[in-house]
């Protein structure tokens, strides 16, 4: 029985009285045993409403968290977000912990199972109206589990499509980068050259700024006489106010920088 609000029943009072009034009857009893008919149905339908109990996963999320007390902590202090904190870790220990998640929910569904006599399982088979009645489906509620699982979704959705994003950002970066100019093959010396220059030591690249996606570095080149650079190799270390700092890497033909590459040992 749906509730009755107190205004309600002061207007089926009020329509009682009237209804008595025009046959002449007293109305000083009657609206009243009406009134207190309907708030003992009310107490009567409250009464026999239960609490739902709780599922075995209700049982786990209050258990996990308290049982792995030092793991818990541990993630929750990694976690990106604050909210829904024990759900997330009850369901990744189950799904890494299946045996243990197993046992528990045995003995959870033993301990709160409701024993139901022989008699009244074979009377309710064997009843005319339980075998003419239509089976009707219910929608069941949203578990803790589910709500958890959804948002796990959700946070993997959102970081695959930041990570899109910066690639996407990077991507542009890199297509805005100045082109590199191809290194120069160093022509064969001459067999007509003369023994004098043959003698005299190949000129070592010096170190020259180079700037790569707004970031500076120093490149081993040459500055010729006209101001115009030729880059001896790709090897990048970072420039720190016009000083050689840390190595970088090597620079490759499609703008990228290796940074696996091994630094030379000529400077």
């Amino acid at each position: 029985m749906s509730s009755i609000s107190v205004d309600q029943l002061l207007a089926i009072q009020q329509l009682l009285s009237k209804e008595l009034a025009s046959r002449g009857i007293s109305s000083s009893v009657v609206p009243s045993a009406a009134v207190a008919e309907v708030q003992k149905r009310m107490k009567k339908d409250k009464k026999e409403s239960k609490p739902r109990a709780a599922g075995a996963w209700a049982g786990w999320t209050a258990h996990c968290p308290k049982a792995h007390a030092a793991e818990y902590e541990s993630f929750k202090a990694s976690s990106a977000t604050k909210q829904g904190v024990a759900p997330l870790f009850c369901t990744q220990w189950r799904k890494e912990h299946e045996d243990e998640y197993a046992a528990f929910e045995a003995k959870w569904k033993e301990e709160h199972s409701a024993p139901v006599s022989a008699a009244a399982s074979v009377a309710s088979a064997d009843s005319p109206a339980a075998a003419s009645e239509p089976a009707t489906k219910t929608r069941k509620p949203q578990s803790e589990e589910t709500k958890a699982a959804a948002a796990l979704k959700r946070a993997a959705t959102k970081a695959k499509k930041a990570a899109e994003a910066a690639a996407a950002e990077l991507t542009a970066k890199m297509a805005a980068a100045p082109a590199v100019p191809a290194s120069p093959v160093a022509a064969p010396a001459s067999p007509s050259a003369s023994q004098d220059e043959g003698d005299d030591e190949e000129e070592s690249p010096d170190l020259l700024p180079f700037k790569l996606g707004g970031k500076s570095y120093l490149r081993p080149g040459y500055l010729g006489d006209d101001g115009k650079t030729t880059w001896a190799t790709g090897d990048l270390w970072e420039s720190k106010k016009g000083l050689r700092g840390d190595w970088a890497g090597a620079l490759q033909e499609d703008g990228s920088i290796d940074l696996d590459a091994e630094e030379p040992e000529i400077f």
